[in-house]
């Protein structure tokens, strides 16, 4: 994406956002895959929830 905007738009100070905003969405992405890669996949069913009323 980073790419398309650098072609697209002659606006330079947005390439530099448009470069941390895809940064940050990769590092957002790698967090996420790591909790769910290490996150135990038990459930408490302990809990008092009630059945929602549809």
């Amino acid at each position: 994406m980073t790419v398309w905007v650098v072609v697209l738009v002659e606006f330079p100070p947005l390439h530099a956002t448009t470069f941390l905003w895809g940064s940050a969405l990769i590092v957002s992405m790698l967090l996420m895959a790591w909790q769910t890669a290490t996150t135990d996949a038990t459930f408490d069913v302990s809990g008092t929830a009630a059945p929602a009323d549809d």
